[in-house]
């Protein structure tokens, strides 16, 4: 079956988002300021700080993603009502995930620590309402490590890994290993595996999403450090961080959607495509 018009429509807008990342454009243009400018003033010990931040914050993420969220798949069966409703969807997280940044706008890399696991769970039950309203099981550990993936798509700056579907080639192998080992496990074993850093599959995974989502929160830190944020900056700051994640799950999703049914080859040439023009 050939793809309808709506849904070329969608990859050529899935193309222009996650070939061309804007969470820096975004973030700069609410500071009024270069963000890239400022990302080498970062001192190494905050960088440090920020590193084991970010792998904390997606190690709370992925307990989540394997305990907490369980939503059965949507109906799919209407691509306009589906992609319509997946674009609705993690709009009401943004409120949240603002909030928290107002807080933590106040106090800068001080907060990271209680601002950033708090953000990065709301963004994740944003980023796994999206995967269920395009059909996907959150029950299922392949889904699980899918959302957490998702964090991986804030950054361009990374090499040849940098393009979308690059990106999911290299992340394929290691994200099938760590569902099939979520799956062997209870949720405590799997807790107990995460803090003691004892399941090399797990640790790995985390630390490559962590490698390209620390690029995004250095941006989203530097970007709130800029003496105008305060309070207001850092809740605007926050809504564009959580926007991005959310958009970035629908087109993500919304790929792998068609892919199931129109099948891998044809969407991904499509997608190629679209990025040429993009």
């Amino acid at each position: 079956m050939a793809l309808t018009d709506k849904e070329e429509e969608f990859i050529n807008e899935a193309a222009a988002f996650l070939e061309h990342p804007s969470l820096v454009l975004k973030l700069s243009k609410i500071m009024g300021k270069p963000l890239d400018m400022l990302q080498s003033q970062l001192p190494e010990k905050a960088q440090v700080f920020l590193t084991r931040t970010v792998e904390k914050s997606l190690q709370t993420a992925l307990k989540m993603a394997v305990s907490t969220i369980k939503k059965s798949p949507k109906d799919i069966s209407n691509w306009t009502h589906v992609a319509h409703n997946a674009k609705v969807q993690g709009w009401a997280h943004t409120a949240g995930v603002a909030a928290s940044g107002a807080i933590g706008g106040f106090f800068g890399l001080a907060s990271l620590p209680l601002e950033l696991p708090l953000s990065t769970a709301m963004i994740l039950r944003g980023i796994s309402s999206v995967a269920t309203e395009w059909g996907q099981d959150i029950n299922d550990p392949i889904v699980q490590m899918q959302c957490i993936y998702v964090f991986s798509l804030g950054t361009s700056n990374l090499g040849e890994d940098s393009s979308y579907l690059s990106s999911r080639i290299a992340f394929g192998k290691i994200m099938s290993e760590a569902a099939a080992y979520v799956g062997q496990y209870t949720a405590r074993e799997i807790f107990s595996a995460i803090e003691k850093g004892t399941s090399s599959v797990i640790t790995r995974f985390i630390a490559q999403v962590a490698a390209r989502f620390e690029v995004a929160v250095t941006e989203k830190l530097l970007a709130g450090a800029i003496p105008i944020a305060g309070a207001v900056g850092g809740a605007a700051i926050n809504a564009a961080f959580c926007d991005y994640y959310v958009r970035a799950a629908r087109y993500h999703f919304g790929l792998l959607h068609l892919e199931s049914l129109h099948g891998t080859p044809s969407v991904q040439k499509a997608f190629k495509l679209a990025s040429v023009r993009a």
